[in-house]
């Protein structure tokens, strides 16, 4: 069913830090997925970033790390409602065209043994790819850390207001039924589910990562922005 649920609204410099409890993580396959709706999209709104982990201790090219997600790329002229993933290196772009103040259900699946990066929008296949079937590390620790809603403490990229619900972080990769299947819920003890932060604790700036593996995050800056009782329906428009 459609859940209702209380959403943190985040934004520039009020975003999401998580801390990984073993601070890195290593996998070769993993998912990512979150419901999310965005206010600001628009042109000249360029490299909006919302899921962001990554481990540059060798530097800024993605190669020792990087699950690296966001609309509009830098660059992507034209493409300002585009949602893209980066991951060593490489850039994936989604085919939807997404609207300003509407919820989506947002899922990208690496899957080495199969060779490919996959991104479905509202449980269904958008793209597949041929993708870089390396490992990945990523850290909390290091500049870019373990983030939603934009690259630092006051990324000045972010134009949006972002509210979110259901952030999963995996350590393999999902099915297409899986993703749809479970796109409003699913159990914290899952298998290979290694994050999973609901975002529905309607105060305050603590959020629990409910898998019981410690990687609790914070909304930093001000005090979190709560709207109560929202109906999270992917799809529908205001």
């Amino acid at each position: 069913p459609v859940p209702y649920a209380d959403v943190p609204v985040m934004k520039r410099a009020n975003g999401m830090k998580m801390t990984l409890k073993n601070e890195s993580v290593t996998v070769n396959d993993f998912t990512v997925e979150f419901l999310v709706k965005v206010d600001g999209l628009g042109l000249r709104k360029n490299n909006q970033i919302l899921f962001n982990a990554a481990d540059y201790s060798g530097g800024e090219g993605g190669t020792d790390g990087e699950i690296f997600t966001r609309f509009a790329a830098d660059g992507a002229a034209g493409k300002w409602d585009k949602f893209q993933i980066k991951n060593q290196g490489k850039s994936y772009d989604a085919q939807t065209s997404f609207k300003n103040n509407v919820w989506y259900h947002i899922a990208c699946v690496n899957d080495n043994a199969a060779g490919t990066m996959t991104i479905y929008v509202n449980g269904v296949l958008d793209s597949k790819f041929p993708n870089a079937q390396t490992s990945t590390t990523v850290n909390s620790s290091s500049p870019r850390g373990f983030r939603f809603c934009g690259e630092s403490d006051d990324d000045g990229y972010m134009k949006s207001n972002v509210q979110a619900s259901e952030i999963r972080f995996w350590t393999v990769a999902r099915s297409e039924a899986q993703i749809k299947e479970n796109m409003y819920g699913v159990a914290p003890t899952s298998l290979g589910l290694f994050g999973y932060w609901r975002l529905n604790e309607g105060t305050g700036n603590n959020l629990a990562d409910i898998t019981g593996n410690e990687n609790n995050a914070v909304i930093f800056g001000a005090d979190a922005t709560w709207l109560l009782n929202q109906r999270v329906e992917v799809g529908k428009e205001e």
